[in-house]
């Protein structure tokens, strides 16, 4: 886990710091709204473009039936990249925020690329946690934003309009993706050959991720794309952008600890047998990872909006309050999504899938009453962070409850 750590937070330390020159002087709130939903909405397709069947790479134990499995993720990702591309030029027909990206027929084909690029990440990573390759990992990580954020700049420097930021990412994903490509085509030590019928067999074995935990996500990566998109719609993309460039840096700083931390976690409670090693070992992580959660939420809310301003300029007033409220929400949310791998250890997509389309309903409904009664951008941002606390602290207690109804798998 450190060796993930510090590769990722190398890496992430690039990304901060390109942010800040790009945001300090070339980019304002109003590019970074279309940013941000660009790959908003990448992420809800991306998310389960494998169809969540890269977490079973890790749970295999036999390599064939793992390289077998990836080979069937890489199929899904390129059909669901297709999808993507359609879907987004019928959303692009019924809303005008994707107005500037229709205009050039080009950047409607970063749709699909992105969308392969950012599932093959997903489905490298999976395989190189089965195989315990962290700082291959990390290495990757770091290539990936100083060739991202380096090739941004660079667009920053040509006055490149926000497609340049668009650009960039996807160049730091390409070049993260290949040397990953590598790295797993270098591993074979023989062809793999497999039939039809073994295919079925190893997707019906793992069915559950197929039915509940992708379409979990779809509705998890939909409610952040849902939140950043009414946030334009309703408070334009002054606002939005800020939502989004606090969401970025937020992001960030939890991505940290919790992306590393979640990769061996699960690696390491798939191997557990009892419901008292996986509550000992949750207790013991939730505490500390509360801790940590805690101590950031509060040195957030006493950074005075001076300091921002200095580094970032004027048209940033304000970005620092939205931060300080949605640092609280995710907060919780860092806590909860990085023992989120637990329900998958329990076999609990199913109930997993519903409890998430309650949490859809109820972040859209929070933000479209708020909205109603006050017409406040702020107190509607005050009424999402509200929602949120509420359910991933209610995902923690049921974690909890989950765990105590959990079999013994040594006693069965």
């Amino acid at each position: 886990m450190l060796t993930l750590i510090s590769g990722t937070a190398v890496a992430q330390l690039i990304s901060i710091l390109c942010m800040v020159i790009l945001q300090r002087y070339f980019y304002a709130p109003e590019d970074y709204a279309p940013f941000r939903l660009f790959f908003e909405f990448v992420a809800v397709f991306a998310g389960i473009s494998a169809l969540r069947l890269e977490s079973g790479i890790v749970l295999e134990q036999e390599e064939n039936q793992a390289r077998a499995l990836t080979r069937i993720c890489f199929k899904l990702i390129l059909t669901c990249s297709l999808i993507s591309f359609i879907v987004f030029w019928i959303y692009s027909q019924f809303n005008d925020q994707f107005d500037e990206i229709i205009e050039n027929p080009y950047m409607t084909l970063l749709i699909p690329l992105a969308v392969f690029l950012t599932g093959s990440l997903q489905v490298y990573n999976a395989w190189f946690t089965r195989v315990q390759s962290f700082k291959l990992m990390s290495i990757t990580k770091i290539l990936q934003n100083t060739t991202g954020s380096g090739a941004q700049l660079l667009m920053g420097l040509l006055k490149v309009n926000f497609y340049g930021l668009i650009i960039g990412r996807i160049i730091g994903l390409g070049m993260a993706t290949t040397l990953f490509c590598k790295k797993y085509i270098s591993s074979f030590s023989s062809a793999l050959k497999t039939t039809k019928e073994q295919n079925r067999t190893l997707i019906k074995k793992h069915k559950d991720f197929i039915l509940y935990t992708s379409p979990a996500f779809f509705v998890g990566n939909l409610i952040n794309f849902l939140l950043l998109a009414l946030f334009i719609e309703y408070y334009g993309d002054q606002f939005g952008g800020k939502v989004a460039a606090s969401f970025q840096y937020l992001g960030i700083s939890i991505a940290i600890i919790s992306s590393s931390f979640s990769q061996v976690f699960f690696s390491e409670i798939s191997s557990y047998d009892s419901k008292i090693e996986l509550r000992k070992t949750y207790s013991y992580w939730l505490k500390r990872l509360g801790i940590i959660a805690i101590s950031g939420a509060v040195i957030i809310q006493f950074i005075p909006e001076s300091f921002i301003l200095a580094v970032l300029g004027e048209k940033w007033t304000g970005l620092l309050e939205i931060m300080q409220i949605m640092s609280i929400w995710m907060a919780v949310m860092f806590v909860a999504s990085s023992l989120s791998y637990i329900f998958i250890k329990l076999g609990k997509q199913k109930q997993i899938l519903f409890f998430d389309i309650f949490h859809l309903i109820l972040v859209a409904g929070s933000i479209l009453i708020a909205d109603h009664y006050y017409h406040s951008s702020i107190t509607t941002l005050w009424s999402f962070t509200i929602a949120q606390i509420f359910f991933y602290g209610l995902a923690i207690l049921l974690a909890y409850y989950f765990i105590s109804k959990y079999k013994n798998q040594a006693s069965e």
